[in-house]
């Protein structure tokens, strides 16, 4: 009798382990300030810290950032703010004008001339 309830116990939760599947997304966000590999570090750094994220991968050469997420902690909009509130304008969000004095020289704004 023991057995058989450990048996459908064991049964029930493959079931419900099966039903926690997590979905993820991928993007590519354009990062125009990305100049070096001390801002991609800083990036890289950031990022995997936040909830959701699986992997990332800052380019500096091609000043882009290559981002797989958990779509059910956060979304793509989540990430372009977090990008611009560590300093970086990521696609259509601008930088966070403080945030971005601190980042390295050359990974930092010029002025419009």
């Amino acid at each position: 009798m023991k057995s058989i309830f450990v048996s459908l116990c064991m049964f029930f939760m493959a079931f419900n382990a099966g039903a926690q599947i997590k979905t993820s997304d991928k993007a590519v966000i354009q990062v125009p300030a990305l100049q070096c590999e001390e801002g991609a570090a800083i990036i890289e750094k950031y990022m995997v810290r936040q909830g959701g994220v699986q992997s990332i991968k800052a380019d500096y050469r091609k000043k882009v950032v290559k981002i797989s997420w958990l779509t059910d902690r956060m979304n793509l909009d989540d990430i372009r703010v977090e990008l611009a509130n560590l300093g970086f304008d990521a696609d259509e969000v601008a930088a966070e004008p403080n945030a971005a004095k601190k980042l390295p020289a050359c990974c930092q704004k010029q002025p419009e001339q």
